[in-house]
């Protein structure tokens, strides 16, 4: 992208043709495709109340691609009926989906941690947000979230930042998860 913002809400100034190829370079460049409009001739329809454009997407990689059974839009107000947006579905085939040992769920009863144990569930919480305050997480992903506005170029530098973080986030959740 040439780090220009996409508009909210159909901007006026905003070309809906402008808006298509960014997408699509968005999308071709990371290897991604909307779940939606995969393999249909048909458009979209538009995905909020107020507006004529698609503005909310369901993104996929090959893996993911290859497991859609079905996918699609509902109604205006089907669905959540608080909401100016339209809900989006995808019915995916698990067996394709979770074929890799990878990706295998593992069974609740196998699970060290599990939401409905409010006495394990409030030491992880407090746990983990010690450990977010000694690491300086907060700091770092507004530092980094402020680097992107300044510079919205995905260059290697704050990808790498990114990345970065993102792991050292995951191995706080899993190592204080397993304490």
């Amino acid at each position: 992208m040439d780090g220009k913002r996409i508009p909210p809400n159909g901007h006026d100034r905003f070309k809906l043709r402008d808006y298509r190829e960014k997408l699509n370079e968005f999308t071709e460049q990371n290897g991604i495709h909307d779940i939606i409009t995969t393999g249909r001739e048909m458009e979209a329809p538009p995905s909020y109340a107020r507006g004529k454009k698609r503005i909310d997407f369901l993104l996929e990689n090959d893996h993911v691609q290859r497991a859609v059974i079905n996918s699609g839009s509902l109604g205006l107000y089907d669905g959540l009926k608080a909401s100016d947006h339209t809900m989006q579905y995808v019915d995916l085939d698990e067996k394709l989906l979770f074929q890799d040992d990878t990706f295998t769920p593992m069974p609740g009863f196998h699970r060290e941690f599990k939401l409905h144990d409010i006495k394990r569930k409030t030491h992880f919480r407090e746990t983990l947000q010690k450990r977010y305050e000694h690491q300086n997480i907060a700091k770092r992903v507004n530092d980094l979230a402020t680097r992107l506005e300044n510079k919205p170029h995905l260059d290697k530098t704050n990808i790498t930042a990114y990345n970065e973080l993102d792991n050292e986030i995951v191995e706080l959740i899993l190592s204080t998860a397993k304490r």
